[in-house]
């Protein structure tokens, strides 16, 4: 049987099992020697063992993890490079380590279905199933179970065996970057959430409750098969997104219910991220400890925060300090990051692709940028590839890829079989790295240009040449055929010259009759053009006026469209501010610590703001229901 360091949650005396979804939350236990680390992850997420680093999200990890153990499935949500993988990597999953004696960690991750183009995408359902099965022995007495209806309650099926070796100790299933689930076909996203409702809502799938499957049970089997399977469930996915998940709602009902968004950092927090990591002292460290102006860190958060609310996007910032750690303290040996030693912010994004690109030999660069420029970004997104289908299409090296990852311009993950996936480390690359492919193409045009230009100067001067040569002696060839002509035909002149008298004037009678034809016909064209021209306006008329009515037609629509989504935001605003009442209840009966109970209070005050920004007529009622609310609080 094969069961990796079981986990004991000091909570309930109950071993919890940890199933992470996603190869960056893994961690690598036991090995001898480990290689040097950043003090910034770059574009990749934090990792387990970068716990440490992970400065600036104290309060919601805090509030995260007990969410996760209030209620049995939780929605994170929040914009892409705000850090929700992160949040799980080095926030919540070394404080359940913490909790615990024996953690298991499993890799499986669903990956984005491209059309087509991506081989390594399996079904959601046995890529999941896969990680737990491959970790666990089959039970003979549960056979029966299995051929009576397999493949459905296949993961219920799985469940259940894992737990029976673990004293159904609860599952942790954390989905990082769930949105793939939606690339794939509507029946494998439906399978998918059919099972998980299973093992979430039934202790034994109804269509296995069937007498004959029972009578070979002992007592102990018995009582352990009608145990509800005891399983958490995370679901991780951008916010852009979040309308997708009411696709499970079938198999997922109130999926919505428990939800947290995490958020940008603020200028505190920021700060702490930037100042923290590189002041640790450590001899695990690429570099040792380094120091920031003050100006410098004030310059870093003006260039990366949001303007409307001062918030900082994690990403953009773990990047800009990625950066000046490899190449300003490590490549350089600077101890104080100066104004000077920061140079322009603005093109940090621009140089840190260049400088993961120079990394490598120019045929190698040349093969990596098409891969990453045309291959690995597609339609704004990025798309994962396996990595002897990328290898064989652009001749890329185990030590380019190698490269490449060390650098976390891509990042690496292994699949539930086994395979190296590789992807572009983050979406904030996307934009720098396709403006950078558009400057080398324009470059590739110039130069092509130039080189286009320079062999038709040289293909032009050659023509010239050659109708030099052949002018020259046409000429000759011209002058002794007239004198010779001359000589013959001087006894004929005479002749010639009347007939072409005739013949002139016979062409001049021609023209008359020709010009009399043309100058009827030019009437005659004027005229149908005239009474085209005169039914083009006509219709030109008619379609300005059909215009002008399709416009006040969208104007109103807009208008309407306008007062529905005041409508649906203030309905939106008040249902998040009484989750956040409702998790506030939950907690004080709970016995929650007050300063948990005051940030709800303050999330939900944060919606009664947003109400007040609002031109809806329902916006009174719900500002005062949810300060009715916040004033029964014991707090």
């Amino acid at each position: 049987m094969k069961i990796n360091n079981l986990t004991h949650n000091s909570l309930n005396n109950t071993p919890t099992i940890i199933i992470l979804l996603n190869p960056a939350i893994a961690t690598q236990h036991n090995m001898s020697e480990q290689p040097l680390l950043n003090r910034y992850p770059g574009a990749n997420s934090f990792t387990t063992e970068q716990e440490d680093l992970f400065m600036g999200r104290e309060k919601d990890t805090e509030i995260f993890y007990q969410l996760i153990h209030a209620h049995q499935l939780v929605i994170l949500y929040g914009k892409s490079g705000y850090g929700k993988s992160s949040l799980i990597n080095a926030g919540v999953v070394p404080r359940l380590e913490k909790e615990a004696l024996r953690p298991t960690h499993f890799s499986v991750r669903l990956f984005n279905k491209a059309q087509g183009a991506n081989t390594a995408a399996k079904s959601p359902l046995n890529t999941l199933v896969t990680s737990l099965a491959s970790n666990t022995e089959e039970l003979a007495w549960m056979q029966p179970f299995k051929q009576q209806a397999y493949p459905r309650g296949v993961f219920w099926y799985w469940v259940k065996q894992y737990q029976y070796y673990n004293e159904n100790a609860p599952i942790f299933l954390f989905f990082d970057q769930f949105e793939e689930l939606f690339t794939y076909t509507e029946t494998e996203i439906e399978d998918f959430a059919s099972e998980l409702g299973m093992v979430l809502f039934q202790k034994i799938p109804d269509f296995l409750r069937k007498k004959e499957l029972f009578t070979h049970l002992s007592a102990e089997e018995m009582a352990f098969i009608h145990e509800k399977p005891n399983v958490k469930l995370v679901f991780s996915i951008r916010s852009d997104r979040m309308a997708l998940l009411n696709r499970l709602s079938k198999y997922l009902p109130n999926l919505l219910k428990y939800h947290y968004e995490l958020d940008a950092l603020d200028e505190d927090e920021a700060r702490k991220a930037i100042v923290k990591p590189a002041s640790l002292v450590s001899t695990r460290f690429k570099t040792q400890p380094f120091r920031y102006e003050k100006e410098v860190i004030e310059s870093i958060l003006k260039r990366v925060k949001n303007v409307h609310d001062g918030k900082v996007e994690t990403a953009a910032l773990q990047i800009i300090c990625r950066f000046l750690e490899e190449e300003k303290v490590l490549s350089l040996g600077k101890s104080l990051i100066s104004l000077e030693v920061l140079g322009n912010i603005k093109d940090i994004f621009k140089e840190y692709y260049q400088a993961s690109l120079n990394t490598l030999a120019p045929a190698e660069k040349e093969a990596a940028s098409k891969a990453i420029e045309e291959k690995f970004i597609q339609n704004n997104q990025r798309i994962p590839f396996e990595k002897g289908y990328i290898q064989q299409e652009y001749a890329l090296t185990d030590t380019t890829l190698d490269a490449l990852e060390k650098s976390t311009l891509l990042r690496k993950e292994q699949d539930a079989y086994g395979r190296l996936i590789y992807e572009i480390g983050h979406d904030t690359l996307i934009e720098p790295i396709l403006e950078f492919a558009e400057i080398r193409r324009q470059e590739n045009a110039l130069r092509q240009a130039e080189a286009l230009r320079k062999e038709e100067a040289k293909k032009r001067k050659i023509r010239n040449r050659n109708a030099a040569i052949i002018a020259g002696i046409s000429l000759v060839g011209l002058v002794v055929s007239l004198y010779f002509l001359y000589e013959a035909t001087q006894s004929e002149a005479k002749a010639i010259m009347e007939q072409k008298r005739a013949i002139i004037a016979q062409a001049r009678a021609d023209t008359a009759a020709k010009h009399a034809r043309t100058s009827e016909e030019d009437a005659l064209n004027k005229a149908k053009a005239l009474k085209k021209e005169k039914d083009r306006s006509d219709s030109l008329k008619e379609l300005a006026q059909k215009a002008a009515e399709l416009a006040k037609q969208e104007k109103n629509k807009a208008e309407e469209q306008k007062k529905a989504a005041q409508a649906n935001l203030a309905t939106l605003y008040f249902e998040k501010g009484k989750i956040f009442i409702e998790n506030k209840k939950n907690i004080e009966r709970n016995g929650g610590k007050p300063d948990i109970v005051k940030i709800y209070i303050d999330s939900t005050r944060r919606y009664i703001r947003l109400l007040e920004t609002l031109e809806n007529e329902k916006k009174v009622f719900y500002i005062r229901e949810l300060e009715k609310q916040i004033k029964t609080s014991k707090h």
